[in-house]
C-alpha cells in the first residue's frame, strides 16, 4: 500500500533506521539498502511475495551502474529495469524506481513506437492510424500543410500569437476530428483497445529485446530530506489489466483543442526535444495509488 511518513513515524522496518534521506534518494540507495540492509531487503520481499522469504541474494543495477540492454533494433537501449533483485527460490524481481508522482516513462518516435508496437505484440498497426499520430504528432514539418492543403485549423493559439497547431507543425484532436473524422475515430478506438498493451509497452518492455530486461514492478520511492514521503510497489502486470478494464478513461484530453490522449495510468502528448516532435507518455500515480502494495 502507498506509505506517507515523516520524520517522527516513518520507520517501515529496522531497516529504515539506516536510510541516509538527503533530498537525492535515487536508485543506488535503494540497491544499497537491498544489498546490505537485511531488514529492508526481507521487509521488501514480503511486500512482493506476501510472506518472509530472507534477504535478497543478489541485486545489481541502479544509479550510474544501471547498463544498457541489448535492444529489438540491434543496437543497445536505455533499459526499463533500473535494479534487478533476486531472492532465492523466487521468480526475479525488476524494479523500475520513480522519484516523482508523475512524469516521462517513454520518450520515443512515431515510427519507433510503432515498430516496436508490432515487434513485441505481433499486430500490425493499420495505416490510418499510423497516419494519424504522425499528424497528431507532428513528425514533419511539411506533412501536415501539405495534408491539411488549405482546410481550417481550429485549435487555439500559441503564446507567440500564432496558430499552436501551425507553430507546432502539428494537427490537434479537434481538427482532426472535423476534417477526418472516420479516421481519427478509429485510431481513437485502437488506442482504447490497446491501452493494456501501451501500458506494458511503456512501463515494461520498451525496445529491450529480452524478456530477462522487461521490468516487473514500478517503485514509487518519493522522499526528501524530512523522509520519506510515498512508497508505493505496484506489479506492472496490475497497470496492464488496469489499463485493460478501465478503457473508457481512454479519451483525448479536454484542453488546448485535444493536445493530449488521457490514459488510465497517465497520458500521451508530444514532446519536442530539439525541435523534434516525438510521443512523450507520462505516468501519475494519483491514477494508480489503488493498486500500491
Amino acid at each position: 500500500m502507498a506509505v506517507k511518513k515523516t520524520t517522527k513515524s516513518r520507520n517501515r522496518s529496522e531497516g529504515w533506521k539506516h536510510a541516509k534521506v538527503s533530498g537525492h534518494w535515487n536508485e543506488e540507495n535503494l540497491s544499497e539498502l537491498l544489498r546490505d540492509d537485511e531488514a529492508f531487503g526481507r521487509a521488501v520481499g514480503v511486500r512482493l511475495f506476501g510472506r518472509d522469504v530472507g534477504r535478497p541474494v543478489e541485486v545489481s543495477g541502479g544509479g550510474l551502474s544501471a547498463a544498457h540492454v541489448e535492444d529489438i533494433f540491434g543496437g543497445s537501449t536505455n533499459g526499463k529495469t533500473d535494479i534487478y533483485v533476486g531472492w532465492s527460490g523466487q521468480n526475479p524481481i525488476n524494479l523500475s524506481v520513480k522519484k516523482s508522482v508523475s512524469g516521462q516513462v517513454f520518450l520515443t518516435s512515431v515510427d519507433r513506437f510503432m515498430a516496436g508496437f508490432e515487434f513485441h505484440f505481433g499486430d500490425a498497426v493499420p495505416k490510418r492510424v499510423r497516419e494519424m499520430f504522425h499528424l497528431f504528432i507532428g513528425t514533419e514539418k511539411n506533412q501536415c500543410d501539405l495534408i491539411m492543403n488549405g482546410r481550417t485549423y481550429f485549435g487555439p493559439n500559441h503564446k507567440s500569437g500564432d496558430l499552436q497547431e501551425l507553430h507546432q507543425h502539428r494537427v490537434l484532436a479537434v481538427t482532426l476530428a472535423h476534417h477526418f473524422p472516420k479516421d481519427w475515430n478509429a485510431t481513437l478506438d485502437w488506442t482504447k483497445f490497446n491501452a493494456g498493451k501501451i501500458a506494458e509497452f511503456a512501463f515494461s518492455r520498451g525496445y529491450a529485446k529480452s524478456k530477462t530486461d522487461y521490468a516487473t514492478h514500478v517503485w514509487y520511492f518519493v522522499a526528501d530530506s524530512a523522509g520519506v514521503e510515498i512508497d508505493c510497489l505496484i506489479p506492472i502486470n496490475q497497470i496492464v489489466q488496469h489499463s485493460k478494464s478501465t478503457t473508457t478513461e481512454v479519451i483525448t484530453g479536454p484542453r488546448n483543442g485535444g493536445s493530449t490522449i488521457l490514459f488510465p495510468f497517465g497520458f500521451l502528448q508530444m514532446h519536442s526535444p530539439q525541435k523534434n516532435n516525438q510521443i512523450q507518455l507520462h505516468h501519475n500515480y494519483a491514477k494508480i495509488r489503488r493498486l500500491c502494495k
